[in-house]
């Protein structure tokens, strides 16, 4: 466990910034529609937890206080209504937010494969060739060599 931590890398700040920065300008002016919609979605969720908050001090005067049943049904309804409400759009945001998210990791890898199917065959650096060779054929070739 220890040396699970160990091995972990601390990643700079500053490197996960530039790297926002960069995702964001290569890919933010094509999302820009979805951005807002999802923006929106969040608003009317933040708009959606205040008012039943808000509400509440309605049901609790109209019940208790004034004793006005007939209120607090159109009250109640309000709140369910809010909560649907609420419901639908942080679904519908995280399905946008997901389906930006696919998006921009679909752009790179067709930019990675683009760039890797341009490389010459010989490509390849020794570090990768031997992390991608098979366990067992660095071992039966170390053994062949003793």
């Amino acid at each position: 466990m220890k040396e699970a931590t160990e091995k972990k890398r601390h990643v700079d700040s500053g490197t996960v910034v530039s790297v926002l920065k960069r995702v964001i300008a290569e890919n933010g002016r094509d999302h820009i529609r979805s951005y807002a919609m999802a923006i929106s979605c969040l608003v009317v969720v933040a708009l959606s937890t205040a008012f039943t908050a808000w509400i509440m001090e309605s049901v609790v005067n109209e019940a208790f206080a004034n004793k006005r049943a007939d209120l607090v049904w159109l009250i109640c309804g309000a709140i369910l209504l809010a909560f649907i409400l609420r419901g639908f759009a942080t679904y519908g945001q995280a399905v946008i937010l997901s389906k930006i998210g696919n998006n921009i990791v679909a752009r790179y890898q067709r930019r990675l494969y683009t760039h890797l199917m341009t490389l010459n065959v010989g490509f390849s650096p020794r570090r990768a060739r031997r992390i991608w060779q098979p366990r067992s054929a660095r071992t039966s070739t170390a053994s062949a060599t003793c």
